[in-house]
């Protein structure tokens, strides 16, 4: 066995053709795919981070949402008892102008019946003393 140099050389050309194919055809589209496919991965993951911070910020957004709506609630809640308390207050001093007109009006009726009589006998002594001077004008 010897080593024919002539079978050598075509050896070695073969395998550089072979290897220049491959890279053209094989190796080149690999790599681009592989790279196509690495820039989908990072692209994916970005959007998984961008809709991760999304979601964190939808999630602020609900807690902020939720205490905007418990301080309406509130809110609410405080304008109500301010309401029922006015309301309250509004019926107590209702009640005590009512107390007040009803005890003036029985002193008012209290007065009129005591003046009641004193008015009977002073209207009495007018009409007679009109009567009088009617009678006596009629003499003349």
């Amino acid at each position: 066995m010897t080593i024919q140099l002539n079978i050598l050389i075509w050896t070695v050309i073969c395998f550089c053709a072979f290897m220049l194919i491959l890279w053209r055809l094989l190796l080149k589209p690999l790599l681009t795919f592989m790279d196509a496919r690495n820039a989908k991965i990072a692209h994916a993951r970005s959007l998984d981070k961008s809709s991760e911070r999304a979601e964190l910020r939808a999630q602020a957004e609900a807690l902020a949402l939720a205490e905007a709506h418990r301080r309406s609630e509130e809110r609410k809640q405080a304008v109500q008892s301010l309401r029922e308390e006015s309301r309250l207050e509004r019926e107590a001093r209702d009640r005590r102008f009512r107390q007040e007109t009803q005890a003036r009006r029985e002193e008012a009726e209290a007065e009129a019946a005591a003046l009641v009589p004193q008015l009977a006998v002073s209207l009495k002594d007018h009409v007679d003393t009109f009567t009088d001077k009617l009678m006596a004008f009629g003499e003349r």
